[in-house]
């Protein structure tokens, strides 16, 4: 007789059992006859802005665990490749492909030959930030609101995201003639073309520069959509609320009286002006328009308008000539 069932046999004589019983070493489960009980998940580990490894107790009874890891605590909304993950008979494991600033919650299932188990807690942690460059170097913050993260500043970069330089036209001439032709596919410029007093506000885009083959967003970023602007919308309780919520306070970026700014996600949004088609420059510190890659007619894109007198914001749309502000925003 093996020296393992040797011991197996003398441990049930001694504790006065007839069910099968056994000693578990190496995720081993010869004769298991009940699913395992729930794992216990420990605090995450090697936190990082894009990864973190998780952790737990080995169990009893246990061949194997399934991880599930969300960004929610009702676990509805998976990460992709992390829904009910078989990691094998191991107690910690690398979660990667994440985006900073997001909390993230993971747990765990046991599984045998019999079944699988019961979920173990629930483990939060929230991963680190991770600043985000535009190819001239610029660096943006960013925040989470809901489902998505925005920038935090105005878009300020002068070169696409491939390198290739964003034509900056200074003349009214050359703004004028910006209609989506080649040579004339996109371009920015800064309020009354004055890069020096006017930084805080970042630069004015034509729509060409947004549907720009080179790219204008930084890597893993994209230009707004209208659908995009709906979900900001609807997740800050509707058009009356939402340009409140976004506003800078105070009028350092804005003209008093600023009506109904809180700045309560901590976007920053500023009055920013724009530069019409006409190449003229109008309404700095009175509205904050952002521009929107959804274009509604040959000549016409959307936007999204702040205003200094009112916590209301507005969808609307304009000559894909116009010069607006830039928010990027991507998906968690």
């Amino acid at each position: 007789m093996a020296e393992g069932d040797i011991l197996h046999m003398l441990i049930k004589e001694e504790i006065g059992v007839t069910a099968d019983i056994r000693l578990v070493s190496g995720g081993d489960t010869a004769n298991v006859d009940e699913v395992p009980d729930a794992p216990i998940a420990l605090d995450a580990s090697d936190i990082t802005g894009a990864s973190f490894t998780a952790n737990w107790h080995f169990m009893e009874n246990t061949s194997g665990f399934y991880l599930d890891v969300a960004t929610d605590e009702d676990f509805t909304a998976f990460v992709v490749g992390y829904e009910n993950l078989d990691v094998g008979y191991v107690n910690e494991y690398p979660v990667v492909g994440l985006l900073g600033l997001v909390p993230y919650y993971y747990r765990l299932r046991g599984y045998n030959d019999i079944g699988t188990g019961v979920d173990s807690n629930t483990i939060t942690l929230t991963t680190l930030y991770t600043p985000v460059y535009d190819f001239d170097g610029n660096v943006y913050t960013y925040v989470t609101i809901g489902t998505q993260q925005w920038l935090v500043e105005n878009l300020i970069t002068t070169h696409y995201d491939d390198g290739v330089a964003i034509p900056n036209l200074t003349l009214d001439a050359d703004w004028i003639a910006e209609d989506g032709t080649a040579g004339h596919d996109g371009a920015y410029c800064w309020y009354n073309n004055d890069a020096v007093t006017y930084a805080d506000y970042g630069c004015l885009y034509n729509w060409y520069a947004v549907d720009n083959a080179h790219g204008l967003a930084p890597a893993g970023w994209r230009i707004p959509t209208d659908v995009d602007f709906d979900t900001l919308v609807a997740y800050s309780g509707g058009d009356l609320l939402v340009g409140g919520k976004l506003k800078e306070t105070g009028i350092t970026h804005w003209l008093t009286p600023n009506t109904g700014a809180t700045n309560e996600y901590a976007f920053y949004g500023r009055g920013s002006g724009y530069r019409t088609q006409s190449g003229t420059f109008f309404f700095l510190g009175t509205y904050g328009w952002l521009r929107m890659s959804t274009e509604t007619a040959p000549t016409i894109a959307e936007y999204f308008r702040m205003e200094y007198d009112s916590a209301e914001g507005l969808l609307s749309s304009s000559d894909k000539r116009f010069g607006y502000s830039i928010r990027c925003v991507r998906d968690i």
